[in-house]
């Protein structure tokens, strides 16, 4: 798993919704409740497109796995990212930026938000 760590909130994978990024797994984790674990309307992804999963601990944290071995929605992340983009405003073209500048603009719109 590699930061930074993004997590939408919406009725489906590759449908947009509230869209967060943070720039470490450990801010990602500090904004997730003990309640989120579970909830079928939050997508978490890393840097590369690789899916993540929420597990609950003993002492109410919530912790992150990898999904997936391999990143396997690399496709899905770049167009979340560009349509959060769009619908934040953003100055300038988004469907020319790679996925690294995506994410950095992204998180410059709202670094590490509810961590």
């Amino acid at each position: 798993m590699k930061p930074p760590i993004v997590i939408n909130d919406s009725s489906a994978i590759d449908d947009p919704g509230d869209l967060r990024v943070y720039d470490s797994i450990e801010a990602a984790k500090s904004s997730l409740e003990i309640d989120d674990v579970g909830d079928p309307h939050l997508f978490i992804f890393d840097s590369e497109g690789r899916r993540l999963t929420m597990f609950g601990s003993t002492n109410y944290t919530v912790g992150l796995l990898d999904a997936d071995e391999r990143p396997q929605h690399r496709d899905v992340l770049v167009a979340l990212l560009r349509a959060h983009l769009k619908r934040s405003g953003h100055v300038g073209a988004v469907d020319d930026l790679s996925l690294e500048q995506l994410l950095a603009a992204s998180y410059s719109i709202a670094p590490n938000p509810y961590a």
